[in-house]
């Protein structure tokens, strides 16, 4: 499978990349079964999310023992850096690894949002420092407003913006 380079980070890729939202829908065999064909196939790239259910559970169970030579990301919806933490910790836990490369902060999408993520004591801030404890490689967003995603991507914070791009809508 060919690879791509992730956004501004160093992270290279499988050009194809599995979400983890539809496993949620699964048996967890059965969650585990489609994650370690995807794996078979040369997909190196896994995105989850601390709301998505049992998806970083069921993740977390297909990569044991499979961890080389892949890209972890998850996400969390907080905001403050306390819950950001907490988020994080279980993260680590339910993927079953001590390091996960790219965190995401999920739907930032509006100024508001995304005021609280830089604020004192928010989100980035204890990103960065988790980031610096190796508990994470680099640092993400996703968001839902064109204008808000702009507004990220050029203030440079960030080395990954995940943005929906549907060609009907």
């Amino acid at each position: 499978m060919r690879t791509i380079r992730l956004g501004r980070s160093n992270l290279i890729v499988s050009e194809i990349g599995f979400g983890g939202i539809p496993i949620q829908r699964l048996s967890t065999p059965g969650a585990v079964e489609v994650v370690r064909r995807c794996l078979d196939l040369g997909v190196t790239f896994l995105d989850t999310a601390h709301g998505y259910t049992t998806s970083e559970q069921r993740i977390g169970q297909a990569i044991a023992g499979r961890r080389e030579g892949l890209v972890l990301a998850t996400k969390s919806p907080a905001r403050d850096g306390e819950t950001l933490g907490q988020h994080l910790a279980l993260s680590l836990q339910r993927l079953g690894v001590s390091y996960i490369d790219l965190y995401q902060f999920h739907g930032v999408s509006s100024p508001e949002d995304y005021e609280k993520v830089l604020a004192p004591g928010g989100a980035l801030e204890r990103a960065r420092e988790a980031q610096a404890a190796g508990q994470i490689g680099h640092i993400g967003v996703t968001s839902h407003s064109l204008p808000v995603a702009k507004e990220m991507v050029a203030s440079g914070r960030f080395e990954t913006i995940m943005f929906p791009f549907n060609l009907i809508s």
